[in-house]
């Protein structure tokens, strides 16, 4: 089980490096002069960290990767945070509904999951987290917002992002 979660920004790496990965991190982070704190994490291969402004973390460690690719070998995603609670449908759900006003009428969305030690379908879990959504206009290729569900054990962190609000080094690098 966690602890309380309140980190704002998730970053993901190889679990067999986590020191390695851990000091990309910090030397990135220190490059652009970017304060962090790294915060306990009981998901192998997932940093939890607290930042002054993940989105703007976020687009400068982007660029950096696309500046310096090589600087970025053990990480892997970067995904802020907006709110936790618990793993439980009716507790996501409402989060989400909180999303809604800032997803317009006329903006195409999506919904990304990642679940770590959950039984239930992904299928299963999007159906019933998009139940809410009200929003007729589903892009799964060319969002303008994308609701982000990040599911831990008992605990689940959710966002609504932009596509440049967060990123994965592979699609950068390549």
């Amino acid at each position: 089980m966690e602890d309380k979660l309140d980190s704002n920004l998730l970053v993901t790496y190889n679990s067999k490096l986590p020191g390695t990965a851990r000091q990309e991190l910090e030397n990135n982070l220190a490059e652009l002069k970017l304060a962090a704190e790294f915060l306990r994490s009981n998901t192998s291969g997932v940093f939890r960290l607290n930042v002054k402004d993940p989105r703007a973390a976020i687009k400068k460690l982007a660029k950096l990767c696309q500046k310096s690719p090589k600087n970025f070998k053990t990480t892997f995603s970067y995904t802020p945070i907006d709110m936790w609670c618990k793993t439980n449908i009716a507790d996501m759900q409402s989060c989400i509904k909180t999303l809604l006003p800032d997803i317009k009428e006329s903006d195409k969305w999506k919904l990304n999951l990642r679940k770590r030690h959950v039984d239930s379908t992904e299928a299963e879990l999007i159906a019933q987290l998009t139940e809410p959504v009200d929003r007729a206009l589903v892009n799964l290729n060319a969002p303008d917002k994308i609701i982000h569900v990040d599911i831990f054990n008992d605990m689940t962190g959710i966002s609504l992002l932009k596509s440049d609000e967060f990123f994965n080094v592979c699609r950068i690098k390549h």
